[in-house]
């Protein structure tokens, strides 16, 4: 039972055992973040929360009065707000030590808190220094103004993308991170430790729910979850109930699934297993790992990813590249150390790295996986919303398999098949709407305009605009853009097809028609991807409180909030400025959680390598190759074996052929 006998309990229920989440006893819905969150709810006061529509009016009336006596003063409120931004985190003693590896605490928006704007001028003391990595790193004087409420006025007009990110913390419990994407920004919006709602999609989607209540169900245009079967069933409980926003799957989970299944498939299984031993053998030797990055001018074999599947033919495409300089090194005569090639291992690595169907399969392969890590890439970008890109995609990358295999059916059937069905079971009405107004798609020579195009347009319609003349209006005002009539026909909408983002072009050019115009840009305004490298830059400083002190729990709630922000704006102020480096794809070398990523089994020690001098210490990274030495790293490319070269023109000869 609560330790305060607050009045607010008297009109709301403990759920779970935790302070922090409460169900209305009048509207049954399930508010996260505390008991005085939850009478904001029962006061139902326009500009906050969302009210309760059951309470009543005495009950209301009386919540309200006490809160307007519990408020504090302006200027209390700002010297609070400087505390919390000025303050160190560092852990402090006793019992109100931070431990990074308790569970259980929920981390919630800090709606108290009008945004964190205001908050970007103390970015540069201590608090917000070790909440955002380090100064050096981070400049908050380059991040444009945040203003958290213009965000929220923007979902009215242009809808919200809900993102659910699901991860494993260093305990193992199940951790839910919930953002909100659109066109002004992605906001964080709260993390919670799931593990008691993870074993039924209803508890799951009592919590979803408590999300979109947060945004409001009119904002809401998709509802963005994983592949996990309660998650999906969770998703499709609210889409039931609500029937005013769709839930989806991520686009890069989709892709994940198709990898993965084949994966699956007898050829491609045998090639990974091989595969696996030539990066195991090449990671755990620092002069072979030495001289293949003097070779390939401090390239890497294998491929980092946030996924397995992506970084294991991700390292297959590398291989593929990298085939000359691996020979080289692995069959050289003048090995440092010879006492590996006469090892089992070695020596199979050498027979793996020789054998013509091992590269010929490889090149097969890729001639699928190509394809498919390019939608990633496409869909995966910062610059623009996903959603009008993600069908057109997956049709590209279909064509491109065809292609490779010069249309013989059944080489490229199989393939085929898995992506089929896959696309099937995950479709989502969404995709193909988003397909058919993206008008660099549509205006296109080889866009066709099939049955499930038009079913899915129609779905969106009934489904996003409540209003029936709305629908109406939608339905005859397609035919304008359909035949490219009015400003759709103007030579600067013409140009503007392919370089600008779909939802600025109907922003600009799709005036006289309204509805039509509404329609399209909450469509196109919204991503099909959910950042799941997010998960990377927080989830080791997730702060969690061992004991519960309400002060210091509320600080580390408000220091979290502004810290995700923070790196949402730096985020957004580097892609609005064009920058090309991308915080998704940074790797730190000497992050041990390297060791612990994706597919990272492939780099760890076989334990059947037995070598001398073989220390951490003579290993050079890859940003440190030196191309005027060899790095003590003797290679004799003119002894090369005549059985190599030979290898290499049998194995040109054979691409060739394969490619057509």
């Amino acid at each position: 039972m609560p330790r305060h006998p607050d009045i607010g309990w008297q009109h709301g229920t403990m759920i779970g055992g935790k302070r922090h989440h409460v169900q209305c006893n009048y509207c049954h819905r399930i508010m996260i973040g505390g008991i005085t969150r939850f009478k904001k709810h029962l006061a139902s006061k326009k500009g906050e929360i969302k009210g309760c529509d059951a309470v009543p009016r005495d009950v209301r009336d009386m919540i309200r009065k006490q809160l307007t006596i519990l408020k504090p003063k302006k200027g209390a409120e700002k010297k609070r707000k400087r505390a919390i931004v000025g303050c160190s985190i560092a852990p402090s003693s006793g019992d109100h030590a931070i431990d990074p590896n308790a569970s259980g605490t929920f981390m919630n928006v800090r709606h108290d808190l009008p945004g964190i704007g205001d908050m970007i001028t103390h970015a540069s003391e201590p608090g917000i220094q070790q909440l955002t990595g380090t100064a050096e790193g981070f400049d908050a004087f380059s991040i444009p103004a945040f203003n958290e409420q213009e965000v929220r006025k923007s979902w009215d007009e242009a809808g919200c993308t809900i993102m659910v990110d699901r991860w494993i913390n260093k305990v193992g419990h199940a951790m839910i991170s919930f953002y909100a994407y659109s066109l002004k920004g992605t906001v964080f919006l709260s993390s919670v430790d799931a593990s008691g709602y993870e074993n039924s999609s209803e508890g799951l989607s009592n919590l979803f729910d408590s999300i979109i209540q947060e945004v409001g169900p009119r904002n809401v245009v998709t509802f963005l979850t994983d592949a996990t079967p309660r998650h999906r069933a969770a998703a499709r409980i609210l889409m039931n109930k609500y029937q005013t926003f769709f839930s989806c799957i991520c686009a890069n989970h989709c892709i994940e699934l198709i990898l993965n299944a084949i994966a699956e498939m007898d050829e491609v299984k045998d090639i990974m297993a091989k595969m696996k031993k030539i990066c195991q053998v090449a990671y755990n030797n620092v002069w072979i790992l030495n001289s293949l990055r003097e070779k390939t001018e401090g390239k890497e074999v294998f491929q980092h990813s946030a996924t397995e599947f992506v970084a294991k033919f991700s390292t297959l495409l590398n291989m593929v590249a990298l085939k000359e300089p691996l020979q080289q090194v692995f069959i050289s005569t003048s090995w440092e150390q010879p006492v590996l090639s006469e090892q089992k291992l070695g020596s199979e690595v050498i027979d793996i790295l020789l054998d013509l169907q091992f590269w010929s399969s490889c090149s097969r392969i890729m001639k699928v996986i190509k394809p498919l890590l390019a939608v990633l890439h496409q869909v995966d970008g910062e610059e623009r919303p996903s959603m009008g890109y993600f069908y057109d995609s997956v049709e590209k990358a279909r064509k491109g398999i065809i292609s490779a295999f010069d249309s013989k059916e059944s080489d490229y059937h199989p393939y085929l098949d898995i992506i089929d069905n896959v696309r099937e079971e995950l479709h989502s009405p969404l995709h193909s709407a988003a397909y058919y107004l993206n008008p660099s798609v549509y205006y296109n020579s080889g866009f066709v305009f099939t049955n499930v195009i038009q079913k899915s347009l129609l779905d969106c319609i009934e489904t996003l605009e409540t209003n029936l003349l709305s629908q109406d209006n939608i339905t005859r005002q397609k035919s304008f853009y359909e035949d490219a009539v009015g400003d759709f026909s103007r030579p600067v909408a013409i140009r503007g097809r392919e370089t600008l983002s779909p939802a600025t072009w109907w922003s600009l050019y799709a005036s006289d028609y309204p509805e039509l115009q509404c329609f399209a840009i909450r469509i196109l305004s919204q991503t099909c991807t959910i950042m799941t490298s997010q998960k990377n830059l927080f989830k080791n400083e997730y702060i969690q409180i061992k004991h519960t002190n309400k002060l210091e729990i509320e600080r580390m709630k408000d220091l979290n909030f502004v810290r995700y922000n923070l790196h949402f704006l730096q985020r957004q102020s580097a892609t609005s400025s064009g920058s090309k480096t991308s915080m998704r794809d940074e790797y730190d070398p000497m992050c041990c959680d390297g060791l612990h990523s994706a597919a990272g089994d492939w780099i760890e020690n076989p334990g059947s390598l037995e070598l001398e001098n073989n220390s951490w210490r003579n290993l050079v990274l890859p940003g440190d190759v030196d191309l005027t030495t060899n790095n003590g790293c003797d290679v004799d490319d003119s002894n090369l074996s005549a059985e190599v070269e030979s290898n290499n023109s049998s194995q040109d000869s054979d691409d060739t052929d394969d490619s057509g």
